[in-house]
């Protein structure tokens, strides 16, 4: 997404279909995180809201319909949502692991039956071709690098992956 909003609308029985009384965007910014997003937008409510009400209340907001055409929806996340399985995209995979990387289900990978927490992913310097599934390139001390499917790898670090008895070539089961 390159923006997102935060609307004031009419509450009806289906979810986001009331008429539109107010509404701000904000550019969504390089890494940004869900947290930041959320801030971000929680600052244009607050610094809208008095000046919507006053309109309101003295009759000067027209509502605009929130037709289906225009409408963008957000379904709820659950835990399990936070789980790497995009192995074909290493950019997506980190864009992913930076945006969780402040909620209370961040994104995570299965290894060897553990789940393993990830707040941070940088693109790793190594290239590889033929990847049937994803392994361990690399280990440092402070996190370790993946290859995945595109040939692109991935270094999670804040991790200490004797923590997980994490080992060279260990791999995804896809």
């Amino acid at each position: 997404e390159k923006k997102f909003a935060v609307s004031i609308h009419k509450m009806e029985k289906e979810i986001d279909a009331g008429d539109i009384y107010w509404q701000k965007s904000i550019r969504i910014t390089e890494g940004m995180s869900v947290k930041e997003l959320r801030s971000a937008l929680m600052d244009q409510l607050e610094a809208g809201f008095a000046g919507f009400l006053n309109k309101f209340m003295g009759g000067k907001i027209k509502a605009k319909p929130n037709t289906d055409d225009k409408a963008t929806y957000v379904a709820r996340r659950f835990p399990a949502d936070s789980e790497i399985k995009e192995w074909t995209n290493s950019d997506l995979i980190i864009r992913k692991v930076m945006a969780l990387r402040s909620e209370a289900n961040p994104a995570f990978l299965k290894i060897k039956g553990q789940e393993i927490k990830l707040f941070s992913a940088l693109p790793g310097s190594r290239r590889y071709e033929g990847i049937a599934a994803p392994f361990i390139t690399r280990l440092a001390p402070d996190g370790f690098e993946m290859a995945f499917l595109d040939g692109k790898t991935i270094f999670f670090s804040g991790i200490n992956p004797k923590d997980y008895n994490l080992q060279l070539n260990d791999g995804l089961a896809i």
